[in-house]
């Protein structure tokens, strides 16, 4: 990613972030999408089940979040949340401001990714 230009870190969960204005987020997003397939990382659609997961396990963090301090937006039913996974995400975790970030991940732990 560096090497497109990007200026991108490793966060404290061990993902890659950026620092991005709005207006990048798309080109950002292509340039994720182009360095995944380049390392031959696939992602594949999730099962039913595996939304079902992930969604409860999301609504626990939020309200982790919430009991450690945090102002998150209230989750979207379950339906939404898989509706939009894959275009417009609900991530109680992007809510907290970067410099907190570090905190909140040690308090509540984002879950792993499921692909």
């Amino acid at each position: 990613m560096r090497g497109q230009g990007w200026d991108v870190f490793v966060d404290p969960a061990g993902g890659i972030s950026a620092n991005i204005a709005n207006e990048q987020v798309e080109p950002y997003q292509e340039a994720v999408d182009s360095c995944t397939e380049q390392l031959g990382f696939g992602v594949r659609p999730l099962t039913e089940s595996e939304y079902t997961r992930l969604y409860a396990d999301y609504v626990d963090g939020y309200g982790c979040l919430l009991e450690a301090g945090y102002s998150v937006t209230t989750p979207p039913s379950e339906a939404t949340f898989i509706e939009n996974y894959e275009t417009a995400p609900w991530l109680p975790w992007s809510e907290i401001p970067s410099e907190e970030l570090h905190r909140a991940l040690a308090l509540c732990p984002q879950p792993a990714e499921i692909y």
